[in-house]
């Protein structure tokens, strides 16, 4: 095994100014990881997230359950709003995931 004053100049060769290498080594290791914390659950972004996309959802069922609505989108019109809210929704949950 090396003894310090060789692993000191090995370092220092390396680009490693003495200070570093004794600051480095002075510093126990898991002493830069912090707390461990527990990730929460549900976070606001997701909370919005499935609150709007439960209103897509109604809007859609809205436009084919509703007679005078869904007489007045017709059938084409219907696809392309079903269309598009799906699409809404699923471009919503895929940042989630």
């Amino acid at each position: 095994m090396e003894s310090s004053m060789e692993l000191l100049e090995h370092r220092t060769k390396m680009g490693v100014t003495e200070r570093q290498v004794s600051v480095a080594s002075s510093c126990p290791r898991n002493e830069h990881l912090g707390k461990p914390i527990q990730k929460l659950c549900y976070t606001w972004p997701d909370t919005f997230t499935i609150v709007l996309s439960l209103f897509r959802l109604i809007l859609g069922m809205l436009a084919v359950a509703k007679i005078r609505l869904a007489g007045y989108l017709g059938h084409k019109d219907q696809l392309i709003l079903i269309g598009f809210l799906l699409s809404l929704m699923a471009a919503c949950t895929q940042k989630q995931a």
